[in-house]
């Protein structure tokens, strides 16, 4: 599985007429936790004394934060075009390895940046433009590539001696189970999660008589957070339901030579595993084929009764073709009654053009109403971050780590690496900025001003609005009974 790529350079706010003059100290640190040490508070202190050693004035900092091999072209380019900007700036770096772990790419970043005529220092090697002091950080760069390397392969092989040993060699576990610690806090094995467990259950018990989409509106809607606390969807769901974990056995490796099996707490007996992706794929097949251009409700519309999905289906009396809009399950219900599984009543066919002028009214209705305007504003008001607690709670653990710094015969080098990383994300809370104020928005206004746009959009807008807003139109034997919009937090 590819690592996610994500990349962050943040430069100051500059006012300069005399580019060679300005000095900016340039920061660099991995999201990963493969530092070393290297925190951004020891790679300013570093710098500024440097800088004062090599008679350069620091005027402010380039703060990178890098995660995944590939993310240094986004860094890269921000740097480029500093220096195409400010001809001449000089730019200071802690050490090689705060440049790039791998020698091609930092020599190219610093060569480009040379091509450009910024001026590049390195703390204890200099100017690189110099002849003697580049031959140093060519030497230094290939050492860092090294040892990353190095460790790299001594993580790769902790890992698969963890996993031979029945421990959790990486990552975040399966959802539904959490990481079992020793008495030093160190990740053992996996035991269910309680919460989550009761979620996995539930998502088995539901898919049988409803889809993952319904489902997984419902656990939004909830509040129920999904695997890595991100939103639930679809593929979320099915990933779940397919994963072969939860019979019992985590295989580390899969699909490589020397694959390792890890026993786990099992969930779900291999025949219920059996019998479950007997289902995933009976339900793949009565899944309707996409459109090129779908219909206005396809996706945004389900049975008020069952909660499935509601298509549209195609008769041709006299030839004539006519479509309608009708639940899903019921119009399976032949099928599901002689599989034993649920029947649902709704069974009424509803003309696609009236239904999706009924339906698209009273969304223009909802948006239009200045009160139900009010309402939906307040309901998905964001309430302003508090970070009092956490803040609370990085104090107390720096208080606990410079008592260790007392303790005779304690390693400081590592209590004090652990000091600066929290002091770090102490800063970040600190500086964390408030929240926008709510606009003061006039909905009188507002709706009326929104409404002969609404009414001459055409079907591609509307589309388009009603995913952003996340409408779902709820259908009954009558028609249309309610409908829901769920505005997405910024």
């Amino acid at each position: 599985m590819n690592k996610t790529q994500r990349a962050e350079l943040v430069l100051p706010e500059l006012n300069i007429a005399d580019p060679t003059k300005v000095t900016l100290g340039c920061t660099r640190v991995s999201t990963e936790g493969q530092d070393e040490g290297w925190g951004r508070n020891r790679q300013i202190r570093d710098i500024k004394d440097a800088a004062a050693d090599y008679g350069l004035t620091i005027v402010g900092f380039i703060d990178e934060t890098v995660s995944g091999a590939n993310a240094y072209r986004v860094t890269h380019s921000g740097y480029y075009d500093l220096a195409e900007r400010y001809p001449g700036i000089n730019l200071i770096f802690a050490h090689p390895s705060r440049v790039g772990r791998h020698v091609d790419k930092s020599v190219g970043l610093v060569r480009k940046l040379l091509e450009l005529r910024a001026v590049v220092w390195v703390v204890d090697i200099g100017n690189l433009d110099k002849k003697g002091n580049w031959s140093n950080f060519l030497r230094s760069a290939t050492e860092v590539e090294v040892d990353y390397n190095n460790l790299v392969h001594q993580m790769r092989e902790g890992k698969r001696d963890k996993a031979r040993e029945g421990g959790w060699p990486q990552g975040s576990p399966p959802f539904g189970y959490r990481l079992r610690r020793d008495e030093r806090g160190k990740s053992r094995d996996l035991e269910p999660d309680p919460d989550r467990v009761e979620v996995y259950h539930r998502l088995r018990t539901e898919y049988r008589r409803r889809g993952a989409n319904t489902i997984a509106n419902d656990l939004n809607m909830e509040g129920v957070p999904g695997p890595r606390d991100k939103p639930w969807n679809d593929n979320a769901i099915r990933r779940i339901l397919r994963n072969p974990v939860y019979q019992g056995t985590f295989t580390y490796n899969r699909g490589k030579p020397h694959a390792i099996d890890i026993p786990v707490p099992a969930l779900i007996t291999p025949e219920e595993y059996r019998e479950l992706q007997r289902l995933l794929a009976d339900r793949v097949k009565y899944q309707p084929g996409r459109k090129v251009d779908p219909d206005l409700l396809t996706g945004h519309v389900v049975c008020a009764v069952c909660e499935q999905s509601v298509n549209v289906k195609k008769s041709s009396p006299r030839g004539i073709p006519v479509y309608h809009y009708a639940c899903s399950n019921a119009s399976r219900g032949k099928a599901n009654q002689a599989a034993g599984r649920f029947k649902c009543p709704n069974n009424r066919y509803h003309n696609m053009e009236r239904l999706e002028q009924k339906c698209w009214a009273a969304l223009v209705h909802h948006l239009t109403d200045p009160d139900l305007l009010a309402q939906l504003f307040e309901e998905h008001a964001e309430a302003p971050p508090n970070h009092t607690d956490e803040i609370k709670q990085k104090e107390d653990q720096l208080v606990g780590l410079y008592g260790l710094l007392t303790e005779p015969g304690r390693v400081t080098s590592a209590v004090k690496r652990k000091i600066e990383a929290v002091e770090d994300e102490l800063a970040l809370l600190q500086q964390a900025p408030p929240p926008s104020p709510t606009p003061n928005v006039d909905l009188v206004r507002f709706a009326e001003q929104l409404k002969p746009h609404l009414a001459s959009t055409g079907k591609h807008a509307r589309r388009e609005l009603m995913t952003a807003l996340r409408v779902r139109f709820f259908i009954n034997r009558e028609g249309l009974e309610r409908l829901e919009i769920t505005v997405p937090r910024a």
